[in-house]
């Protein structure tokens, strides 16, 4: 596993960080709290009881009793949270007695199992989901326009924020509301309104499991796009599976066309055909190359998935490359990775003339988001900004002539 996601540990750690009013205490050995903070750098300490090799051999317990006093002299949060790593898991530290003599001093706390070995980053993000809602159930008021968003996992995908931030914009168009369970404005109090929500949005499918835990546990409607919602086309998607007014997608669409319109001249001397590479997780590259192909135009010559292992099924990336290969009587090639080197080395075999990558290397994106119009204006601009660089189409057809 390379450094970009991480471990279940690292995914579950990002998870409750994302919620302000929990807490997430590290009960691991020091090179998972190391590994971590190399991944997400400023702005990512949190306690850790850094386990070292006394603690494996003698049990860590004690160890954690004293980082859950110093965390609660420190911290203030409304939850802690002690989340495990592979040592305590393997030594068998008897974390629940730790934390229930926590609780007893007056301190909501929650123990919850999320060593590397269950996984990577999506799956300690399901753990983290299931433990919050153990924590945070009430008793449903079903509210018919509130919606619960899930599959977004804080902190993988470098847009993460900008958008949960475009959805809820969306959602407010068309009639619905986020209940915001990550960022800035998520709470505790909106973690107790989950059970309420109508709706459960998988936005991709490491969304699925929550959006029907959910649904199966309090009732309410388990629904997905399928497809990530990228362009007005994914607008329309989203608002069909709700039933709600078209209103917004189509002047979206409206948009898109007259912005698409006003840069012919550009696009058929230097965008048109070219071939291009995706790199980004599996949702919003079969999304990009899906838009860039049907869309734009342009010839698919590779794909590179940063979350998932090439014996995962995803059967749509699967059908997608047999289809366009046949059609450009060569093959689209397809890598899964994260491992920075590798995906270089691969791209200077296979990649394509344009290269769209939504993966932070160095710098966290802010505001731009992947979804709906705003995220296909901003896959225009990468593609024409590229494009720009390379000769006219125009005179690589008169050298061919």
């Amino acid at each position: 596993m390379g450094l970009l996601y991480g471990c279940a540990l690292h995914g579950a750690i990002d998870t409750l960080l994302a919620v302000p009013d929990v807490i997430p205490i590290a009960h691991s050995t020091a090179g998972c709290s190391y590994y971590r903070a190399k991944r997400r750098g400023a702005g990512a300490a949190i306690p850790a009881t850094n386990t070292q090799e006394r603690h494996i051999i003698f049990g860590g317990a004690s160890r954690l009793r004293e980082e859950l006093r110093n965390a609660a002299q420190i911290v203030n949060g409304q939850l802690y949270a002690v989340v495990s790593g592979c040592s305590a898991e393997i030594v068998g530290d008897d974390m629940d007695a730790m934390v229930r003599e926590f609780t007893g001093s007056g301190k909501d706390a929650v123990y919850i199992s999320a060593p590397g070995i269950r996984g990577d980053a999506s799956a300690g993000y399901e753990i983290a989901v299931k433990s919050l809602l153990g924590e945070t159930w009430e008793e449903p008021r079903r509210d018919g326009k509130l919606v619960n968003v899930w599959g977004i996992i804080p902190w993988t995908h470098c847009g993460w924020l900008a958008e949960l931030y475009a959805l809820s914009d969306y959602f407010a168009k068309i009639g619905y509301r986020v209940n915001t369970l990550f960022g800035p404005e998520a709470s505790l109090d909106n973690w107790r309104r989950v059970s309420s929500a109508a709706i459960n949005l998988a936005l991709t499918r490491h969304g699925l499991p929550a959006a029907r835990y959910v649904a199966e546990r309090v009732g309410g409607e388990a629904v997905s796009p399928g497809l990530f919602p990228l362009g007005a086309q994914g607008e329309f998607a989203l608002a069909s599976i709700l039933g709600a007014d078209t209103a917004a997608a189509e002047a979206s669409r409206r948009k898109l066309d007259w912005q698409f319109a006003q840069s012919a001249r550009f696009y058929y001397e230097r965008v048109a055909q070219r071939t291009f590479s995706v790199v980004s997780d599996a949702a919003r590259a079969l999304a990009k190359a899906v838009f860039l192909t049907e869309e734009l135009g342009l010839a698919p010559q590779s794909v590179v998935i940063t979350d998932a292992s090439e014996g995962e099924a995803l059967p749509e990336l699967a059908e997608f490359a047999a289809e366009h290969g046949a059609r450009r009587g060569r093959p689209v090639r397809l890598l899964f990775s994260d491992t920075e080197s590798e995906i270089a080395c691969f791209l200077a075999e296979h990649g394509g003339e344009i290269t769209v990558s939504d993966v932070e290397t160095s710098a966290p994106v802010l505001t731009q988001s992947s979804f709906g119009a705003a995220g296909a204006e901003r896959l225009m601009e990468e593609v024409f900004a590229q494009a720009a660089a390379l000769p006219s189409n125009l005179l690589v057809r008169r050298d061919e002539n």
